[in-house]
């Protein structure tokens, strides 16, 4: 299974940092809604992909990723 582009890029940004101390990983707003929204399908997919989740499944996603 191959890495899906905003976690390559999450990576590459954390080994691009551990290389240089000075250097802070910035992830721009397209790459943080990409993130979000794999984590909010992945949830949904938990969960048989019932209906009327969407909402919360994206709001918890979102929240899981601001209090990383």
């Amino acid at each position: 299974m191959s890495e899906s582009a905003p976690f390559a890029k999450i990576r590459n940004a954390t080994e691009a940092q551990a290389q240089t101390s000075s250097v802070c990983a910035v992830i721009d707003s397209q790459t943080r809604h990409e993130i979000i929204a794999q984590a909010a399908y992945f949830r949904a997919q938990h969960r048989g992909f019932a209906p009327g989740h969407e909402q919360e499944d994206w709001c918890s996603a979102a929240r899981k990723w601001m209090t990383r």
